[in-house]
């Protein structure tokens, strides 16, 4: 029999349809390093759209006393990491609709109303810290952008639990792949001057070597799902080359366009300025 965490047993399987419901399980692993967390977690449980916070605590004895009616609480003995709380948590969600969220991130419930009329034909919804400024828009997006890790925004149908031989790293690479293999459109959050702290994720108490051994794990799933797969995945690696090639030509026009002001602005002459002696 094998293991539901090994690399062996994965397979491109979407959690089964659950009820609609009109409100959001929000999702939050925590090791109480993020400063802050606890007043935001209070204001999180107030939103209308939410209608529970399943909280995996992987370090109980350094929570704080919080009580709320919306906050289901998971203590678990010891800490679990980041992939595997996930699972856990869309495991116990009582809600069809999904926030994904670090403890070191702060967003407003606006986010909630952007997102909600996409959710059940999107994929993944995440954010771009990489385009934080300007008004919030979703754009659709074949490379997952840094900041999906922080927060996504998906149905629990859409949700493939993740293989837990990984713990750390490549939760948000899988997800957004799987969505991708099975003909989902994925889509970034850009705009809203968001920032996270991110002390938590990358605390200096996950050794290195767990961090490395979920990246080559994960270039394993990758060769497993494109043999499972194989023409979608070409497909999916030509539509990621694409954007990425029209992305290098925009950012290459934005520096000549830079280039371009900075020679048309006229050069101070060293030692000429008005006479002050």
């Amino acid at each position: 029999m094998r293991e539901s965490g090994s690399l062996e047993s994965v397979v491109c399987t979407d959690n089964p349809r659950v009820k609609p419901s009109a409100g959001y399980s929000v999702i939050i692993p925590t090791m109480w390093k993020a400063p802050g967390f606890s007043h935001f977690l209070i204001k999180l449980c107030d939103y209308e759209a939410v209608e529970e916070v399943v909280l995996i605590d992987n370090r109980k004895e350094a929570a704080p006393k919080i009580d709320h009616p919306k906050l289901v609480w998971l203590k678990q003995a010891g800490n679990i990491y980041v992939n595997p709380a996930w699972n856990l948590g869309v495991r116990t969600a009582r809600c069809s609709k999904l926030c994904i969220a670090n403890d070191d991130i702060e967003f407003d419930s606006s986010l909630f109303e952007i997102v909600d009329p996409m959710l059940e034909r999107a994929g993944i919804i995440g954010l771009d810290f990489d385009r934080a400024e300007g008004d919030k828009i979703l754009i659709p997006t074949q490379s997952r952008p840094n900041g999906f890790r922080c927060l996504m925004f998906l149905s629990k149908d859409h949700y493939c639990p993740i293989p837990e031989v990984l713990k750390v790293w490549c939760g948000d690479d899988y997800l957004f792949r799987v969505n991708q293999l099975k003909g989902r459109k994925n889509y970034k959050i850009r705009g809203g001057g968001h920032a996270a702290q991110s002390v938590s994720v990358t605390a200096s108490t996950i050794p290195n070597k767990i961090l490395l051994l979920d990246k080559r794990l994960y270039r394993m799933l990758q060769l497993l799902l494109a043999l499972r797969h194989p023409f979608k995945m070409v497909d999916v690696l030509r539509s990621n080359a694409r954007e990425r090639r029209e992305w290098m030509t925009q950012v290459r026009l934005q520096q000549e366009v830079a280039a371009s002001k900075v020679a048309e602005q006229p050069l101070a002459a060293h030692g000429e300025g008005p006479y002050m002696g």
